[in-house]
C-alpha cells in the first residue's frame, strides 16, 4: 500500500514517538542516582541522540504505513519496558518501579494509538497477499464524479472519516488507475445503500491494488453532513458490514 496524503492524526500519533527520547533521558537519571548538580550529561546525551535515530526512520515508516515499522515498535517497546522492569526488580528502586509504570502505560498507549490511526478505513483496505482486490460491502456503492462522467464504485470499507474505493468485478473502467484519476482533486462522491444515500468530499489519502483501491478521507464536513455520515453508517452497522 502507498500512502498518497498522510493524515494529520497518523502524523501527530508517529510524532509522538518522539516522547521516548526524554522518557530514556529521565531513566538514566533514575538509574544513576546523580544528584541534580552532577547528572551525567555524557550518557544522558549517548541515550538521546540513540533514540531519536531510532525515532525518525520509525516516524516516517509509519506515517508511510509501512508494516515493519510498526513491528519494530512494538517489539522494540518489549525490550525496554521488559529491561525496565527487570532493573526495578533487581535495584528495588521505588523511583524506578513508578517509572516502570508509567512507561509500560505510555507505550501501550502509544501503539494503540498508532494501530487505531492505520486500522482506519481509508489507511487499510483489509487485502490479504492472496487477495486479487478487496471483498466488497454488498448493495453499497460510490458515484465518483470526474469531469463529467460518474464513475460507480464498489466499497470495502467506510467509516465516519472516509471509505476505501475499488473498482469491483465486471465493473468498466474508463481509466486504468483509480490513484492517477483522484490524485490532488477533491472528490465528490454519492454513496447509496438500499434506498439510503448521501454526499461527500473527499480526498486521496492511500492507495493499493496498483492503484486500483484507494482510501478516500472526507473532507469539509458540515454537523449535518456528519450526522447524515453517522446515520448511514449505523444502517451498515446494523446489517454487519462494519
Amino acid at each position: 500500500m502507498q500512502v498518497v496524503s498522510v493524515p494529520f492524526r497518523l502524523r501527530l500519533s508517529s510524532l509522538a514517538l518522539f516522547i521516548c527520547v526524554p522518557m530514556v533521558v529521565a531513566q538514566v537519571i533514575i538509574v544513576s542516582r546523580a544528584p541534580w548538580w552532577n547528572l551525567p550529561y555524557k550518557i544522558m546525551g549517548y541515550w538521546a541522540w540513540l533514540f531519536i535515530c531510532l525515532c525518525i526512520p520509525l516516524y516516517l515508516g509509519v506515517c508511510h504505513a509501512r508494516k515493519w515499522a510498526f513491528k519494530i515498535i512494538i517489539g522494540l517497546s518489549g525490550v525496554w519496558v521488559l529491561t525496565s522492569g527487570v532493573m526495578a526488580m533487581r535495584t528495588q528502586q521505588t523511583s524506578l518501579g513508578f517509572f516502570f509504570c508509567f512507561l509500560l502505560a505510555l507505550l501501550l498507549g502509544e501503539i494503540f494509538w498508532l494501530r487505531y490511526e492505520l486500522k482506519r478505513s481509508f489507511m487499510d483496505p483489509k487485502v490479504q497477499w492472496f487477495q486479487g482486490m478487496p471483498k466488497a460491502i454488498p448493495r453499497l456503492r460510490c458515484q465518483v464524479s470526474l469531469g463529467g462522467k460518474n464513475l460507480d464504485l464498489s466499497v470495502s470499507r467506510f467509516d465516519e472519516d472516509g471509505a476505501y474505493l475499488f473498482y469491483g468485478r465486471g465493473e468498466k473502467k474508463f481509466e486504468k488507475s483509480l490513484a492517477l484519476l483522484f490524485l490532488k482533486k477533491k472528490l465528490q462522491m454519492v454513496f447509496s445503500y438500499r434506498d439510503q444515500k448521501i454526499t461527500c468530499l473527499g480526498l486521496l489519502t492511500s492507495s493499493a491494488c496498483d492503484g486500483m483501491a484507494t482510501g478516500i478521507r472526507f473532507v469539509n464536513l458540515s454537523l449535518d453532513s456528519k450526522k447524515k455520515v453517522g446515520d448511514f453508517l449505523e444502517g451498515l452497522r446494523g446489517e454487519g458490514y462494519v
